[in-house]
């Protein structure tokens, strides 16, 4: 075989290998408790100080007319509760992006989205949740 079929072989397995391949940050589930909300897509775990931003969920800001309910109804599903999530990501903020899930394995992304309590944020989710 020539050495450039060889290249281009080696590049479509390691291409395959990735796209397969689950990332490992994607691996475990962590948990936490939810001392504070801090808007309708970021909360703070007990103890940690860890800031969670939800993963593909797009909250209106402080000065737009849906940030007081989406704020609420995430602090009513998650505040002083128990919950597992899935890091997707880190932002320029040093958050974690993650799935979050409420004990009884309700994600509470799709929870918001599928409410219309948010909206699905495309940009990162590229239509995961089906909402773009």
């Amino acid at each position: 075989m020539h050495p450039i079929k060889h290249w281009v072989v080696a590049i479509i397995i390691a291409g395959l290998y990735f796209w397969i391949a689950p990332s490992p940050v994607d691996e475990e589930l962590e948990t936490g408790r939810v001392r504070y909300v801090v808007d309708g897509d970021t909360f703070i775990l007990d103890k940690s100080e860890i800031r969670i931003r939800l993963w593909g969920v797009d909250a209106d800001e402080r000065n737009e007319p849906g940030y007081a309910k989406a704020k609420n109804v995430l602090k009513d599903l998650v505040q002083g509760k128990p919950i597992s999530y899935l890091v997707k990501d880190v932002d320029k903020y040093y958050r974690i992006v993650a799935r979050v899930f409420l004990e009884n394995e309700t994600e509470v992304n799709r929870y918001l989205i599928e409410g219309n309590f948010t909206k699905e944020y495309c940009l990162f989710s590229k239509g995961f949740y089906g909402y773009c």
